[in-house]
């Protein structure tokens, strides 16, 4: 099962990659070689006709439902299991031309308080809008004991149909102490 975070993340993507689909659609050359549906959640075939037990976080598919491209967020999960799934399936489906792995790590994870609330933490809004206001604009956030947004390692892996090791960048490192 997913976390809030994760399927936030899964939707902000999934926002983007439409975004380019309907600017791409627009333009008229482009329409008719490039025609293609966003999917989540879907499940797709093996090169034996089963079932993958694999269901990707986002999915590009052709106009014949066929996966072309997926998309995995490696948020609760490791990376490196991640690319390991990424691997099976494109190894199991000889239609797929690539996925793409987005992994985000942040350290150390927010975790709920390991004890139970009290009145003492009531948020009280013009005083969280003030550490908001004067911390970093991409953390860490410290209000009354408790710190949002840690180190952040964001990274894509790109694996095309035939490579066996994938093509990796880190595009973000944000480290705060």
């Amino acid at each position: 099962m997913t976390s809030p975070t994760h399927d936030a993340v899964v939707q902000y993507f999934l926002l983007v990659i439409a975004n380019a689909q309907d600017a791409q659609e627009k333009q008229e050359n482009t329409k008719k070689l490039w025609s293609w549906v966003l999917g989540t959640g879907l499940e797709s075939q093996r090169k034996n006709g089963t079932k993958s037990k694999y269901i990707a976080d986002i999915t590009v598919h052709n106009l014949f439902n066929n996966p072309l491209i997926f998309f995995e967020f490696a948020y609760g999960q490791s990376r490196k299991d991640a690319l390991a799934k990424t691997t099976t399936r494109l190894a199991d489906n000889p239609k797929l031309l690539g996925a793409c792995v987005i992994s985000i790590l942040e350290s150390p994870k927010y975790e709920t308080p390991d004890r139970n609330s009290t009145k003492d933490d009531a948020l009280f809004m013009p005083s969280w809008i003030e550490v908001v206001e004067g911390s970093p604009e991409l953390g860490p956030i410290n209000y009354r004991g408790f710190r949002w947004v840690g180190s952040i390692t964001c990274s894509l892996d790109v694996h095309l149909r035939g490579k066996h090791q994938p093509r990796t960048k880190t595009i973000v490192s944000l480290f705060y102490a």
